[in-house]
């Protein structure tokens, strides 16, 4: 029974501990973290990036242009045309986000996304096509 006691407080004090086990910094046990001001546990917000991934700018592009004017179209429309695949429903976001889309719904089963091209993503789809069409 000592010889547990005796175990117990060396591992209380950091000795005896395994390769993968790492000791706390005096600072996080303060109650912060490397991260500034959080508190320890707390989650560090992440810094959302622009759009820089091609693929989802790419189905962006194409899904503007498959939209056509006045009519409602869901995200499980454009799944089957373009795949099922995370890219979709992040390049639906970014043209909400950025406003040639409108969306109605509240995002459930019995109540999903719909999608309805602006005047603004009009625009943005002729100037693609134009794009597209002139020779480069």
């Amino acid at each position: 029974m000592a010889d547990a006691a005796a175990l117990l407080q060396g591992l209380s004090r950091g000795q005896g501990l395994s390769r993968g086990h790492v000791k706390r910094k005096p600072e996080a046990a303060a109650g912060t973290t490397q991260h500034g001001d959080h508190e320890l546990g707390a989650p560090v917000p992440k810094k959302r990036r622009g759009p820089t991934i091609p693929n989802v700018v790419a189905a962006a592009a194409s899904i503007l242009l498959l939209m056509p004017e006045g009519i409602k179209m869901y995200e499980k429309t454009f799944r089957q045309e373009f795949g099922n695949n995370p890219d979709t429903s992040k390049a639906l976001r970014l043209l909400w986000e950025r406003g040639h889309v409108e969306r109605s719904g509240r995002g459930f089963r019995c109540d999903p996304y719909g999608y309805t091209v602006t005047a603004e993503g009009l625009a943005a789809a002729a100037e693609q096509r134009q794009r597209e069409a002139a020779p480069s």
